[in-house]
């Protein structure tokens, strides 16, 4: 069963690092800033405002020591041959290509990708530690850590931390939301952590629907009936403003549950 997840795993990886553009190159000038802060957070760690006016020459620091790009790219046998020759193909075309330019952020973050693939979570690591420290506006890199932390190798501490830095960087990618959430409740069992997060959240963008709705589920799902109640109301309106029927339906038939 690893195995076989494994193997999901790197063709994924494949197809992300083909179509991966869309999600690196995402605005960061344009999210919203959100202040909510882990307890490890650092003044140095809060974000910088004005992504698109950054000058690379003065980034902090701009001079952190490149990852190893001759670091041994090893994929098991039980892949097919297709597999092994197309990742190596792109894995060798990134490495080159950073070596004769290693301010290719994009690039970078294919490459930690394809590290993590294999299962190198401590070659993908150091890549994203580096694009952090380089481009400290990158939101990306911040929550591919988290994730990393979360699942992989499950340091809850250094987990919390950066989902956060990603979060406050990017409030409108709802998968750190998620994963916060989940961190708080499911793995450090702080529920008030993550009812603290979607109320902020809800200030910070009160038209995503997703945060009002997560957090009715949460008073819900904690016997809190009559704030579960305002919030999935305050869902049915959101969702109204923006045309989703399917989400007001649901909203209606939990509220339906709950008298």
């Amino acid at each position: 069963m690893r195995k076989k997840q494994t193997i999901i795993s790197l063709v994924i990886a494949v197809i992300l690092v083909i179509a991966v553009g869309y999600f690196i190159r995402q605005d960061l000038g344009n999210a919203k800033n959100i202040d909510i802060k882990a307890e490890t957070q650092t003044e140095e760690e809060v974000a910088v405002a004005g992504a698109d006016n950054v000058d690379e020459g003065k980034l902090p620091n701009a001079d952190a020591p490149v990852p190893d790009l001759d670091r041994e790219f090893s994929i098991p046998d039980i892949y097919g041959r297709e597999i092994i020759e197309n990742s190596a193909a792109q894995y060798n075309a990134l490495t080159e290509a950073l070596k004769k330019d290693p301010t290719l952020r994009n690039e970078w973050l294919q490459l930690a990708l394809l590290r993590n693939a294999v299962q190198d979570y401590e070659g993908a690591e150091e890549i994203w530690i580096y694009v952090t420290l380089r481009w400290p506006l990158d939101h990306v890199a911040y929550g591919n850590l988290g994730n990393l932390y979360l699942d992989f190798i499950q340091n809850y501490e250094k987990a919390e931390k950066n989902l956060v830095l990603a979060l406050e960087r990017n409030p409108s990618a709802l998968q750190y939301t998620e994963n916060l959430y989940n961190l708080y409740v499911h793995r450090l069992g702080q529920p008030e952590k993550a009812l603290r997060v979607l109320l902020e959240l809800i200030k910070t963008l009160p038209d995503e629907v997703f945060f009002p709705l997560k957090t009715a589920e949460h008073y819900r799902d904690t016997g809190k009936v009559e704030s579960a109640k305002e919030f999935f109301t305050l869902s049915k309106t959101v969702a109204l403003k923006k045309g989703q029927q399917n989400v007001i339906d649901y909203a209606d038939a939990e509220l339906a549950k709950l008298k």
